[in-house]
């Protein structure tokens, strides 16, 4: 399991002037193998053609992340992390590839909504976010799938190295001061992925009855 950080930009002048040009050459050699004159069709035309086309894939791209990303952590919400783990499934299947999810669970969200405000409640999973994010590489699966629920498809890693980001994740979220539930379950690819889940979720529930006995609640 590398380290690589699971974040996104948008992309640069330099990066559409490069998709533009890109367009441009593959309607040329449309053009040109259907027969077409490209003497007789006018640069300034072929440029704007690849242009909107640039222009509604961003489009697309962005009413794409309105439907499957959470607006207040910018994680992914449950559509889109079912979509995620449909294609990584099948990957991992494909590849011979281990996969763990992990169910993670806040543990006083309704104490801080009550107590301090729903602002704050929504800085506190600004902040678990973030951690989820840091901790987490391009190439996992990380989503908001419910209110104070999170969940991690951690793809091409084994139990043991799960166990060890767990670490990592927990040293972050005692940093933060935030109280988490986590569990974890190596993603058996010969069954319905939602057994591994619950398993998962059963994990989280019994290390926050845990959390709950060690802390006299």
């Amino acid at each position: 399991m590398t380290d690589e950080s699971n974040s996104g930009e948008k992309p640069t002048f330099r990066e559409l002037r490069q998709r533009v040009q890109a367009k441009i050459a593959n309607k040329k050699l449309r053009i040109q193998k259907h027969g077409g004159n490209l003497n007789k069709i006018p640069g300034g035309f072929l440029i704007e053609e690849a242009a909107n086309d640039v222009r509604q894939e961003e489009e697309r791209a962005g009413l794409e992340k309105l439907t499957t990303v959470d607006p207040l952590t910018g994680l992914l919400n449950l559509r889109g992390y079912e979509r995620r783990q449909k294609e990584e499934t099948e990957r991992a299947t494909r590849n011979k590839h281990p996969l763990v999810v992990a169910s993670l669970d806040l543990n006083d969200l309704k104490t801080t909504n009550d107590t301090s405000g729903h602002q704050k409640g929504d800085e506190y999973l600004k902040t678990v976010a973030e951690i989820i994010k840091e901790t987490t590489r391009l190439i996992d699966v990380a989503a908001r799938v419910g209110g104070d629920e999170f969940r991690v498809l951690l793809t091409e890693t084994d139990i043991d190295e799960a166990k060890v980001w767990l670490e990592r994740l927990r040293k972050k979220f005692e940093e933060k001061g935030v109280n988490i539930s986590v569990g974890l379950s190596t993603v058996d690819l010969k069954m319905n992925i939602m057994h591994s889940i619950e398993l998962a979720d059963q994990r989280m529930y019994q290390d926050k009855r845990t959390q709950k006995k060690e802390n006299g609640k």
